[in-house]
This record gives structure tokens, sequence and C-alpha cells, in this order.
């Protein structure tokens, strides 16, 4: 099972129950779609995630154009990165922060294991432009 699932597999069951939230896995067809659509409370989030070892977020040039330019157009997007049995939650607002994002950049939320899945929801619920 590939890193980016397995960490699906391990979020998924803590969705909250009222949001309706669709996997994305579009090969090449839609290169650089974040790998969740989640909707909760009239309001659209964009949530890529990224597994790692290193510190690099390994963001894809696409990926990167896609997150920028939806943020751009006023959408809201994320990128969730675990490493190891730490979960860090990311809203980079900028190209900028899009191109450098890598595991030590300021995070806008850590979680350690046992992860506090209703901490996250809520956070990235609450945080939307």
């Amino acid at each position: 099972m590939a890193k980016e699932s397995q960490f699906w597999a391990l979020l998924k069951p803590h969705i909250p129950k009222e949001a309706h939230v669709q996997r994305i896995e579009t090969g090449g067809t839609g290169r650089g779609v974040p790998d969740v659509n989640y909707c909760q409370q009239g309001i659209e989030i964009w949530i890529e995630l990224k597994s790692i070892k290193g510190l690099k977020s390994e963001l894809s040039p696409f990926q990167i154009a896609w997150i920028y330019n939806r943020i751009k157009a006023g959408g809201n997007c994320f990128v969730l990165i675990r490493k190891n049995k730490e979960i860090k939650l990311f809203q980079p607002s900028t190209l900028e922060e899009i191109q450098k994002l890598n595991w030590k950049s300021e995070s806008a939320l850590t979680l350690n294991a046992p992860y506090e899945w209703d901490a996250l929801f809520k956070f990235i619920l609450n945080s939307t432009f």
C-alpha cells in the first residue's frame, strides 16, 4: 500500500459524520489535484496528504501550481504531512510558502500519537478564509 494510501486509511475513520468527503485519485488526468475534497457546513476544503521520511514535502510542480491557483482564487487548501508518528497541518497562503514547504516549516497545527482527530477537523473548518 502506498504511503499516502496508508495515511488516508489512518485518517478516514475519524472524519466527522456530518462532513462529505471524497478521496481524489486522478492519475494522469488531473495532475496536481489534492488527495481529498472535504466539505462541511457549506465550506469546501482541499487537502493534500503526504507521508515523508526526510524533510522535504515532496510536492510536485503540478501540486504546487494547483494549490497556488486555488488559493489565489479564494479556495481553502491544506497540506497534511505525516512523518513517523507526528502529523503537521500546513495552510500555505503564497506561492513562496508552497514552494518552500518542508517538515521544518511553521505548521498551523501539530498532532502526536495518539492523535486528537477532533482538534484537526475543528481547526481545518475554523481556519478557512
